[in-house]
């Protein structure tokens, strides 16, 4: 365990929110039930599912859990964006990860605390589950524990994935294959608004944010994108972007 997880005074430098509205969930309209944790269930057993599980709101800056403490929950963002962090002593952090909607995070089965501290991007609502009922409710309905399996296998995939981005990839290559992702994440959308500063861009890619702004600013020089103010991004030559974002992948085509 690392000994910086739990240091005097963490919690103020964060925004929380004071504001929250508890209820049940709408397990059958739910807008992510067929990329969540619910997927596969069929609609009978779906009120076993609301029984145990609360919706929850909270404003940018919300903080889930902190890296350290006690994993006691799992999560499933049913709508906006949130960070994974991990802290250093001098200071430093380190975003792991961006979840969306129907994404899945918390604690583990056994013994454990959360690795990454969750703090929301922008305004979101989610689903909390308690790790016993959860374990209890796997036990009972075999397609949500296969579920489980395959969302932590992905999220697997999707670590080793950032791992190379991280170690293997040029400034460029980094920034392309991000815009590239966020393009994923608004539904294939060329024109979308990046819910994220540069500075989460940065520390997400391991760049400062002044060599973030340069290779934004030479991808609309080369007409990849455009842009029309900090976070409005218009891809206006994807197959270009892709090539930039994994040269690769192209030279193996070829």
């Amino acid at each position: 365990m690392n000994i910086w997880r739990h240091s005097v005074g963490r919690e103020s430098l964060y925004r929380t929110s004071v504001s929250k509205l508890e209820r049940g969930p709408d397990c059958a309209i739910c807008p992510v039930r067929d990329h969540s944790l619910c997927l596969g269930l069929e609609p009978h057993e779906l009120p076993r599912i609301a029984e145990k599980t609360t919706v929850l709101h909270g404003g940018a800056g919300e903080i889930l859990f902190f890296e350290g403490d006690r994993a006691q929950h799992f999560f499933t963002l049913r709508e906006g964006v949130i960070r994974l962090v991990r802290a250093f002593p001098d200071g430093r952090r380190s975003i792991v990860g961006f979840l969306h909607g129907g994404d899945f995070l918390g604690g583990s089965f056994g013994a454990g605390d959360y690795p990454v501290t969750a703090e929301a991007v922008t305004r979101i609502e989610y689903c909390r589950i308690a790790v016993g009922d959860l374990k209890e409710l796997t036990n009972e309905f075999p397609a949500l524990d296969q579920r489980l399996l395959t969302m932590s296998a992905n999220r697997m995939q999707a670590a080793q994935d950032h791992i190379v981005l991280l170690s293997r990839k040029t400034a460029v290559e980094k920034v392309a294959a991000f815009l590239c992702a966020s393009r994923e994440w608004a539904g294939g959308a060329d024109e979308f608004e990046l819910p994220m500063s540069r500075t989460d861009i940065a520390d997400y890619l391991g760049l400062t944010i002044e060599t973030v702004s340069r290779v934004l600013t030479k991808l609309v020089e080369s007409r990849a994108i455009g842009l029309r103010d900090a976070r409005h991004i218009t891809i206006k030559d994807y197959r270009e972007l892709k090539v930039v974002a994994q040269p690769e992948a192209m030279s193996l085509d070829c």
